[in-house]
């Protein structure tokens, strides 16, 4: 449904992209912006040093 809209908005706007797919890629700028700074650079380090040792060990599941 969406991709029938958006085909159909495209053609109406031929050389400029509709204002959805702007927002779109912003928004996923935006997203992969905080995923490496914040999560990547801060909550997972953060929680590796909480965690110590217990990061690096195995399920015992996994150690038969």
């Amino acid at each position: 449904m969406t991709v029938l809209r958006a085909q159909s908005e495209s053609s109406l706007n031929i050389g400029q992209p509709p204002t959805e797919y702007k927002m779109l890629g912003l928004g996923m700028a935006v997203a992969i912006l905080i995923d490496a700074t914040v999560v990547r650079g801060v909550l997972l380090p953060a929680a590796m040093a909480l965690l110590g040792e217990r990061t690096w060990r195995r399920p015992a599941v996994l150690s038969r």
